[in-house]
Formats: structure tokens, C-alpha cells, sequence
């Protein structure tokens, strides 16, 4: 359900959604609430989603969680074509116009798993790009909900898209190690004994959404992989040129075994699981 309010020079927008999903890691139901505000070449918005989770990421169960945003975009054209029809952090819902934006992600719970993260989002002509990292609000502890990256093409009143979610343990205060792997020397965290340590996920999925009457159905499929998230986060993110100028700050989070125990033995890495989920009004 939403409406938009037309003045001289701004629009204002406000949209509720209910959320429910069952599948393969989750299931949740809550409501979203999201406004925006749109300027001749610009937009604010913000919006909050709270869920009461039966099961989640990390093997989290009967948990509650607040995600709130605000955020902030730059548009390059004022298109008069359809807005989004999905709700969710920075989509645009007056026009289908090219644009840039960032924006400021927090995450409260009752399973000791809060963070604050933050968001780049880019489109051009239905085609979109997002990327949501802690370290992009400062943070760069690769804490719990690691990193998520998503392209998204949509029409008028439907969606594809495909991406990659990774989720990894508490990382804070756990020392960084040592180890001569393959004839180098590998710094990692052995994160087993703190929270939610022995638990990862690298789903790498695609999806499709259908809008219907202010809400969309929406059909996701995947695996979830070590090696997809040995893949982006050790090989990947943290080999960038950034980490290169000082090996240390290199650190890997080895793979897992089927006991959530760090290995450096490829044969004994815990195998990969299907992933699914069908849901309303999921980002």
C-alpha cells in the first residue's frame, strides 16, 4: 500500500509492506514502513522493516530484528516513466531515472547480532547494481551479515535479479593467527569458539519478483557454498589493493567443515546446500 503526494517542487512518497518468507534458511513475517522525498535531481529516503524470525542466518531461530535505513541519491535525468514497484534501501519509487546513491544501514536484534552497515546503489535504464558492506559505514569487521551484492533489471511490474549474500561469526576481539599454507604465510581468525563462529554462508542465488496490488511475490534460488564464500570474501575482497599494501590486514576466515570447524583440506570443506525461498515483499 503507498501513495504519492505531488507539490511544486517535491514528491513525497510513503509505502507499507507485510513481509513473509519460508525457504531452505528463513522464515519471517513482519511489516516495512518507507518514505521518500524527491527533488529536481535528488532523493531522500528512509524506511524500517521489523521481523519476527522463526529461523535465520547463522542457525538463529525465534529472534526478533529492526533494519532501519536512511538514505540519499543523485539523479542524472528527470524520467517521467514508472517508478519501482518494490519498496526496500534506495529504490526509487517516482520514476525509472539514472541514478547514484548511499545510504546508512542499522541492524537491532535480540540475538546479539546488531551491526550498522553501509549501501551503494547505481541504475540506468531498469538495470541495477547494489552493494551493501559494514565497511562502507566505517566498520570493516566482516561481522555476521557480511556483504551482499545484487544486480536487478525491472519493468513496470516485474523483477529478475541475481547476487550473492555471504555471513560469517563474531570477529571482534578474536586474534589474528599464522599459518604456512601452501608455502606461504596465511594470516586468519579462527572464529569456532565465539558467536556464531561456527557458522558461514555463501549463497549465491537469482530470483524473480512479481508486483501485485502494492505488494510482489517473489521466487529465489541458490546454493549456499564455502567455496562461493572462500571465493568473495578471502580471495577476492580481501586480496583488493587495499589489503595488498599490508599482508596482515589480509585476513582470511577459512572455509568450514561439516562441524564448523576452520580446514585448510579441501576435501574435508563442508559441502554445499541447496537455497530457496518464496516470500512477499522480500528485498
Amino acid at each position: 500500500m503507498s501513495f504519492v503526494h505531488e507539490g511544486s517542487a517535491q514528491r513525497f512518497f510513503l509505502g507499507v509492506r507485510g513481509v513473509f518468507s519460508v525457504g531452505s534458511h528463513e522464515q519471517r513475517f513482519g511489516m516495512g514502513l518507507h518514505a521518500a522525498l524527491q527533488f529536481s535531481k535528488g532523493m531522500l529516503s528512509l524506511g524500517n522493516d521489523g521481523s519476527f524470525y522463526l529461523s535465520s542466518w547463522g542457525g538463529r531461530t525465534k529472534m526478533w530484528e529492526s533494519r532501519a535505513y536512511f538514505g540519499a541519491a543523485w539523479y542524472a535525468n528527470n524520467s517521467k516513466e514508472m517508478g519501482d514497484f518494490e519498496l526496500g534501501t534506495l529504490k526509487n519509487p517516482f520514476s525509472r531515472a539514472s541514478s547514484l546513491g548511499y545510504a546508512y544501514l542499522w541492524y537491532w536484534d535480540n540475538a546479539a547480532t546488531q551491526q550498522t552497515s553501509g549501501a551503494f546503489r547505481g541504475e540506468h535504464q531498469g538495470h541495477s547494481v547494489y552493494f551493501e558492506n559494514d565497511f562502507l559505514a566505517g566498520q570493516g569487521k566482516d561481522r555476521f551479515r557480511t556483504a551482499t551484492l545484487r544486480y536487478r533489471y525491472r519493468g513496470d511490474f516485474w523483477s529478475v535479479h541475481s547476487g550473492i549474500f555471504l555471513w560469517t561469526g563474531e570477529t571482534s576481539g578474536v586474534q589474528v593467527l599464522a599459518e604456512v599454507v601452501k608455502g606461504k604465510t596465511t594470516y586468519f581468525k579462527d572464529l569456532s569458539n565465539g558467536a556464531y563462529g561456527k557458522t558461514s554462508h555463501g549463497i549465491i542465488h537469482g530470483g524473480i519478483r512479481y508486483g501485485l496490488k502494492g505488494q510482489n511475490l517473489g521466487v529465489d534460488v541458490g546454493m549456499d557454498s564455502e567455496r562461493v564464500r572462500n571465493t568473495f570474501q578471502n580471495q577476492w575482497a580481501h586480496h583488493s589493493l587495499w589489503h595488498s599494501k599490508n599482508p596482515a590486514m589480509a585476513v582470511k576466515y577459512p572455509m568450514l567443515d561439516r562441524y564448523g570447524q576452520p580446514t585448510w583440506d579441501s576435501d574435508k570443506v563442508r559441502k554445499p546446500s541447496p537455497y530457496f525461498r518464496l516470500s512477499i515483499s522480500e528485498d
